[in-house]
């Protein structure tokens, strides 16, 4: 199950990272275009893409605060509590 994560996790990084990198691009190839006019298709992509780009803070903010939520969920659960401080967990040798 850990394992499925951490492949699903490196993944979603991956396709992030392409997709920014894929705007970034078109962006670059497309910056100097020779214009059509009033309703040229490619200055409202390049609008889209830099509408994109201006979300990648937002968005990165917003992933690390559910990640930090998470975390403190699953830090002050009580039943991770009880079953880390078990003696048994903790395999504690008991004398007389």
């Amino acid at each position: 199950m850990q394992k499925r994560r951490r492949i699903a996790a490196v993944l979603f990084a991956a396709v992030f990272l392409l997709f920014a990198l894929a705007v970034f691009a078109f962006a670059d190839v497309q910056a100097a275009h020779v214009c059509a006019g009033e309703r040229c298709h490619v200055c409202a992509v390049l609008e889209t893409c830099e509408g994109a780009l201006d979300a990648l803070p937002a968005a990165a903010a917003c992933a690390a605060a559910l990640c930090a939520l998470y975390g403190a969920v699953r830090l002050f659960s009580c039943k991770e509590w009880v079953s880390h401080f078990s003696l048994v967990s903790r395999k504690v040798k008991l004398s007389e």
